[in-house]
């Protein structure tokens, strides 16, 4: 079965069109090839100079079956070249036009409609004016059920939708599903007709061209009345692809070689994937963002809602479409904020990871059959930050090269609202798809206090310390900390794993000081200032009771000095400078006493 092809027409002061050809079997072995050159080239000029020039000004881009003689081609090219000012494409990425108004990288709403039945549709490709059969054409292919070909046609607009920034709302005029039967070419306006209208009359028969579409400022469409867009094989793809190809241009989107089967604007209709692909989501995020635009400010930032610990988001995952997202740095300064509102304190980590793959890309010239390669993955070197509600930076990562994930994490400690951003570091010339995924976990609980240490030179000291976290219900484990209090006794530890709204035991102990407890319950921030400890003294073996053992240890010190040969800091109970009598008192105002 031979194929049959996209060609895009590009129309009157308009846009392009994609023109679907099914060529005839070709004798390789015929020596009439420069015939068929030279008729080709006389078939299409004049096909071509028939063309209305008032409402068709602008080139048209064509492709043939597979199997088409290279001679066809370019007799085809020629005529082009002669009558219609065919340009040549230089990129050899994704191949792009004329975008709707605004700047690169914008979002753009599209109004669409479909024109009425009987509105005077001229001849675009060398057919004659004709009046549209949309309605009744569409209706008995799809046996009366109106609704079900609509539908393909809304699928088609909500899929370009969810890959790109752009955004689109259908006008019918009154209740009828139709616009208001203004001529054809007229541009879009509210109420009344769409930027993009819809029509269908018949252009050659069945197979040959299937339809064509016009580049914006004006992206009109027609398709082929005599093609059999009722089939239902593979959830209607032939009618969606094609759609889906046209409106591709009426985005602003050229063809894209090679011919490979695995890009939609490639010249060539192809069954072997359902709508648009990754370099045509790559082109479409380049011409209008991607579908969270406008986020570049924390003003605009895309919300993404609630947040706890047990979140765990990936935004950007799309179906369908291998190697691609929904999500990407469209150029050079591009940077995407997406709003989070915290329900309690919880540890974020986001992480944002480049998307893509190594493909064949360029424009269409000669057989179609070359391309330059182009590396999808790394394009834009991703750069991640996490904000507070002021736009301070809380945590970021940016270390990492190009095609590599970035990670960074912080603790939440404040219920509130919070930003991640993602940007690039390089100047990427191209769109670079990525995903963003948001895990939520238990903050990191904050704990600050005084200690006074009793039967001390000074109660309040600077001395090491061990503050121990235990779930007070369960008992368990959470974290334990050696730090060093200040000059005034102050404490501040930072325990992972602690949750909002929890009961805690809290203990504090160290060298010769006996372990005392305080069971406290956390509020939303999870930190817990002021939590205040006063341990006791003289458990000199660390055994958990002040016991003979440690009368035992301070007599068998008697006497030493720091400085000397056997002193132990521990020996020394009340912190003199020598283990002497004042030692032993405290040990025996304190025996028995034990941890708590």
């Amino acid at each position: 079965m031979i194929r049959p092809v996209f060609i895009a027409l590009s129309l009157v002061g308009i846009a392009t069109s994609g023109v679907i050809f099914k060529s005839r079997p070709f004798n390789s072995k015929s020596n009439c090839a420069l015939e068929v050159d030279a008729a080709a080239y006389k078939e299409y000029k004049a096909k071509l100079k028939n063309v209305n020039r008032e409402i068709y000004k602008d080139p048209i881009a064509v492709c043939f079956a597979p199997g088409t003689p290279p001679s066809v081609v370019n007799a085809f090219t020629q005529a082009m070249q002669a009558t219609q000012g065919w340009p040549t494409p230089s990129q050899n990425q994704y191949q792009l036009g004329t975008r709707w108004t605004g700047n690169q990288g914008d979002p753009f709403t599209v109004r669409w409609s479909f024109v009425p039945d009987n509105l005077q549709i001229p001849g675009g490709a060398g057919e004659p004016d004709a009046g549209s059969t949309l309605f009744a054409s569409m209706d008995a292919k799809f046996g009366g059920n109106r609704a079900a070909w609509i539908a393909k046609f809304e699928e088609m607009f909500a899929r370009w939708s969810e890959v790109s920034g752009l955004k689109y709302v259908r006008v019918q005029s009154g209740t009828d599903p139709w616009d208001d039967n203004a001529a054809w070419g007229q541009p879009g306006a509210d109420g009344l007709r769409g930027d993009v209208r819809i029509g269908m009359h018949t252009i050659d028969g069945p197979s040959g061209i299937l339809g064509y579409n016009q580049f914006p400022q004006n992206g009109d469409m027609v398709i082929d009345a005599a093609e059999s867009w009722g089939q239902s094989n593979g959830n209607y793809r032939f009618l969606f692809n094609v759609l889906a190809h046209e409106h591709g241009h009426g985005m602003g989107l050229f063809h894209v070689c090679p011919i490979q089967g695995t890009k939609l604007m490639e010249p060539f209709y192809d069954d072997g994937y359902y709508g648009p692909q990754q370099d045509d989501i790559r082109a479409s995020q380049r011409l209008y963002g991607d579908n969270r635009e406008p986020d570049n400010s924390i003003a605009t930032a895309s919300l993404v809602g609630a947040f706890t610990q047990t979140s765990d988001i990936t935004l950007g995952n799309i179906i369908n479409a291998n190697n691609a997202t929904s999500l990407s740095i469209d150029a050079n300064g591009e940077e995407d904020f997406f709003k989070i509102t915290l329900t309690s304190a919880a540890r974020l980590t986001a992480t944002v990871t480049p998307v893509g793959t190594t493909y064949q890309s360029g424009p269409q010239q000669g057989n179609c059959d070359t391309g330059t390669s182009t590396n999808a993955l790394n394009q834009a070197d991703l750069a991640i930050e996490i904000q507070n509600s002021s736009g301070a930076v809380l945590a970021s990562a940016s270390s990492n090269p190009s095609s590599q994930a970035e990670v960074a994490a912080a603790d939440l400690v404040a219920a509130g609202t919070y930003y991640v951003r993602v940007h690039e570091t390089n100047a990427p010339t191209q769109s670079q798809l990525y995903r963003l995924r948001l895990q939520g976990s238990n903050a990191s609980g904050i704990i600050t206090g005084t200690v006074t240490f009793q039967d001390w030179v000074s109660a309040n000291s600077s001395l090491p310390i061990t503050v121990e976290v235990r779930n007070a219900t369960t008992q368990a484990l959470v974290g334990a900390v050696n730090t060093t209090t200040n000059s005034l006794g102050q404490y501040y530890v930072v325990i992972p794993g602690m949750s909002a709204n929890t009961s805690y035991k809290v203990s504090v102990n160290g060298l010769m000081w006996l372990r005392r407890s305080q069971t406290v319950t956390t509020p939303g921030t999870i930190s817990i200032s002021g939590l205040n400890f006063t341990v006791p003294n003289g458990d000199t073996d660390g055994s958990g009771e002040v016991d003979a053992s440690d009368i035992d240890a301070v007599i068998a010190a008697f006497g030493l000095s720091i400085g000397a040969p056997g002193f132990q800091f521990v020996r020394d109970i009340d912190g003199s400078g020598e283990v002497d009598a004042s030692d032993i008192d405290v040990v025996i105002a304190n025996f028995g006493t034990t941890d708590d």
